[in-house]
């Protein structure tokens, strides 16, 4: 049923709006694996989105080599953007945390949050910047 429901989601807001109250990590996979398809017709932005989301709900699946690969996606689409945008921000340094989780060496996962920092300050996205600097103090 949650097949049904997914494939027609028209965009990541919808998605957003579709995981509202669905708590279970198997369920929320499953409604975010399931607009695979749907999401290859929504924008570069909204596609990344949905890779972070996807990446956030294999983490709690304790599947971090797939939410590394799901990152990995995000920051690749998301860097081919005209202009960087806030989501590139949060894609980097969601990866930056799973190759800390994987490897637990600075000069692994210290690149992204540093890129992270400056994308930041060049979009003046004063919630990505906040969140880049937390996570690279």
């Amino acid at each position: 049923m949650l097949a049904l429901v997914a494939a027609n989601v028209a965009d990541h807001a919808e998605l957003e709006r579709r995981l509202e109250g669905v708590d279970d990590p198997v369920r929320r996979l499953a409604l975010i694996e399931d607009s695979a398809e749907a999401s290859r017709q929504w924008s570069r932005v909204d596609q990344g989105e949905r890779l972070i989301e996807l990446g956030l709900a294999l983490e709690a699946n304790h599947r971090i080599d797939d939410a590394y690969a799901a990152y990995d996606e995000a920051v690749t689409l998301l860097r081919a953007e005209p202009k960087p945008v806030p989501a590139l921000v949060a894609a980097l340094l969601e990866r930056s945390y799973v190759s800390y989780l994987r490897t637990n060496d600075a000069r692994v996962y210290c690149p992204d949050r540093e890129e992270a920092v400056r994308i930041a300050r060049t979009i003046g996205d004063a919630e990505a910047l906040a969140n880049a600097l937390v996570k690279h103090a």
